[in-house]
């Protein structure tokens, strides 16, 4: 009876028919090494059976045992993407914090507005700025301390607004730098568990819930993203056209730090709006001192119908919410 060790050598050699015998013991031992208790020796010794070239007795048997490989198409290591399901409730939707780069003033307006309007959940898109991994050159090197900062700030806002309300996060393409770094340096690290964002920020012992990266929220009829995912540019004259452009559905982003909304009318006279959220981090950067950002966040109040209202907010340079 043929054992899966078995079945793996003979799937290698009938997929690989016109390759030594020794190359594929290597490939083998490198794929499967525990099976073969890391020994190359041994996992030729199996290549060379199910060949019949390991001598007379196995030539027999073995013989007509190898036959050329059924074609089919090889299972995709394609990801599949589902969108998060946003229950019913009033949302504060919060974009580019980027801690420890944020404004504590335009966060504060943003969360005492939400608070005012008994929000139910509070979603965040790249709250962290990790700016210790990227690749853009800056004095600022200190993961650690921005991972401190990043779980002081989680725990302010769970004090600030209690601990009934709903918080979400995703990452955006801040927040990717830690996957893009170990990828880069410590590849070996990206899936070990204790690598993961959500780990070093205990978020799950905190009641936060951490998205997929690039992981859309369905909001009913709405679709919220962080604007990165559909790779929205700096240059847009009108970020919340651009995203409708990209996606022709109505839906939310941040991601270029400016407020606006785009609406259309199609030939099924169905209203298709967009918006683009302002920021909530410092709008002077080193790296762009210079901008045409504003502060602004979203409030949403969405129905078990799936019907939606929401308010795009700007947040002035003194702290106050244009209502």
């Amino acid at each position: 009876m043929q054992t899966g060790k078995g079945k793996i050598v003979r799937e290698t050699v009938e997929r690989f028919p016109d390759k030594p015998s020794l190359t594929l013991a290597k490939y083998l031992v490198h794929e499967y090494g525990e099976l073969f208790d890391q020994k190359v020796e041994n996992a030729r010794s199996l290549v060379r059976t199910y060949r019949g070239t390991h001598g007379e007795k196995n030539r027999r048997k073995y013989k007509n045992l190898i036959v050329p490989r059924i074609e089919r198409i090889p299972p995709s290591l394609s990801p599949v993407r589902s969108p998060f399901i946003l229950p019913p409730g009033t949302w504060l939707l919060m974009q580019d914090l980027h801690v420890p780069f944020h404004s504590p003033k335009a966060i504060e307006a943003a969360v005492n507005y939400g608070i005012k309007q008994k929000i139910t959940g509070v979603i965040m898109f790249e709250m962290q700025d990790c700016a210790a991994l990227s690749f853009w050159p800056t004095a600022r090197r200190d993961f650690n301390k921005e991972i401190e900062m990043a779980i002081d700030f989680n725990d302010w806002l769970r004090k600030a607004v209690g601990n009934k309300v709903q918080i979400i996060e995703a990452p955006g393409n801040h927040g990717d730098r830690l996957e893009k770094y170990l990828i880069d340096h410590a590849l070996e690290l990206v899936k070990t568990p204790v690598c993961d964002m959500e780990v070093m920020l205990d978020l799950e012992n905190r009641g936060i819930e951490y998205l997929q990266q690039k992981q859309i929220i369905q909001a009913g009829y709405l679709y919220i993203l962080h604007g990165h995912e559909v790779r929205l540019s700096a240059g847009n004259v009108n970020p919340a056209r651009s995203l409708y452009l990209k996606t022709k559905a109505i839906a939310v982003c941040g991601h270029l730090h400016r407020t606006s909304e785009h609406a259309e009318v199609g030939l099924d006279k169905k209203l298709v709006t967009c918006w683009s959220v302002g920021c909530l981090c410092g709008l002077e950067p080193d790296y762009a001192p210079i901008n045409n950002w504003n502060w602004g966040f979203g409030i949403l109040h969405l129905e078990k119908s799936g019907m939606f209202e929401f308010e795009n907010k700007r947040i002035l340079p003194d702290g106050k919410t244009v209502v």
